[in-house]
């Protein structure tokens, strides 16, 4: 009885574990995604980016970008789109 307890809990740890992983890889991938479409609004608005502004991108969160890819559409210069 308790081997059998054991073996689903097991079972159930697992099944949370893959859960997790795949909830995790579409919180990545998402955020990759939103990435890149604001390098690329941001390319097609203001020319090439710095490095700098790419790595800072890359390492924001999601709301963080949602803010910037906002605030394209009334900047004048790239340097307001990442004004605090």
């Amino acid at each position: 009885m308790l081997a059998e307890r054991v073996k689903e809990w097991s079972k159930n740890w697992k099944q949370e574990g893959k859960l997790e992983g795949k909830l995790e890889g579409k919180l990545e991938g998402r955020q990759e995604g939103e990435s890149e479409f604001l390098l690329y609004l941001l390319e097609q608005r203001f020319g090439q980016v710095s490095e700098t502004v790419r790595e800072r991108i890359e390492t924001a969160d999601s709301q963080t970008l949602l803010l910037w890819g906002k605030r394209i559409l009334a900047a004048q210069t790239i340097e307001e789109v990442f004004a605090d």
